[in-house]
């Protein structure tokens, strides 16, 4: 991949999770406004934003969803299986003399 590609995929990689996140927070902010009827800009903007989550976040009933858990879950135990099995020098004995 050469650098005008990693830096394209880094932006919109970017883009995508500062949507995500602050799609949710505008959400959890607006939750309880006062709703001035049918024409509602906060109300459409709170459903703009749940279609937007909804489209970028992966659903339970695809297959990506169950290769992310997977990878999610596999990760997890590599992670915690090499911190519980990382030995000190201490532990292998080694003498540190010059």
């Amino acid at each position: 991949m050469t650098k005008k590609k990693r830096i394209i995929a880094f932006i919109t990689a970017f883009a995508m999770a500062f949507a995500l996140i602050f799609s949710v927070f505008f959400i959890a902010h607006n939750s309880q406004h006062k709703c001035s009827g049918n024409d509602c800009e906060i109300c459409a903007q709170i459903n703009l934003c749940i279609g937007k989550l909804n489209k970028i976040t992966p659903k339970p009933e695809t297959e990506g969803f169950a290769v992310l858990l997977a990878f999610a879950v596999i990760s997890v135990i590599g992670a915690v299986h090499s911190a519980a099995n990382r030995k000190s020098l201490t532990q292998l004995k080694v003498k540190l003399s010059n």
